[in-house]
């Protein structure tokens, strides 16, 4: 019933849609021809991807952009996603400066699903100008499509990098894969 009523306030949502977004959070480490022993226990690089549904002027279709933010270090906590979200915004702002409203909407992890963080959106919204009107959260394995149709051909480039005898062991590296 919750997965239900979470796709009603999603459409709901895109109904109105100025903007909204969605993510994803890490991404383990390659090394070309890496030996399995190597793999187990290994810590992942952070990445955040969002993906930021825009309806521009007369425009019937919705268009999807997508911001990844990398770090070779990063504690995946509430003061990290509030950064990572002024920054998104204050960049939707510079390239956008029309843009007065945001709908959030992501998961229930813990960084996310935090007092922290919504108690820091005000100051947020206060700081770039754009309102953050709605947070929604998806359901566990439900309603993160947007976000998910865009890591997987991210994942397969990554990947694509490793086969040409490449390691990724840093941001610098994801960022190389990314771009190729």
């Amino acid at each position: 019933m919750r997965s239900k009523n979470q796709d009603l306030a999603k459409q709901d949502v895109l109904k109105s849609l100025d903007e909204t977004m969605d993510w994803a959070m890490k991404f383990q480490c390659q090394k070309y021809r890496e030996k399995q022993s190597k793999w187990f226990g290994k810590r992942g690089l952070s990445w955040h991807v969002s993906s930021v549904v825009v309806k521009t002027g007369q425009a019937e279709e919705p268009m999807v952009v997508t911001y990844t933010h990398l770090f070779d270090t990063c504690v995946q906590d509430w003061f990290a996603i509030t950064s990572i979200l002024e920054n998104l915004l204050f960049t939707l702002k510079t390239e956008n400066p029309s843009l007065s409203k945001d709908y959030i909407r992501s998961d229930e992890a813990g960084c996310y699903h935090n007092n922290l963080l919504m108690a820091s959106i005000d100051d947020v919204s206060q700081r770039t100008g754009v309102i953050v009107e709605r947070y929604d959260f998806s359901e566990l394995q439900h309603g993160k499509d947007i976000c998910d149709r865009t890591i997987c051909p991210m994942k397969q480039a990554v990947r694509r990098y490793c086969d040409q005898e490449n390691d990724m062991q840093s941001a610098r590296g994801m960022r190389e894969a990314l771009l190729q």
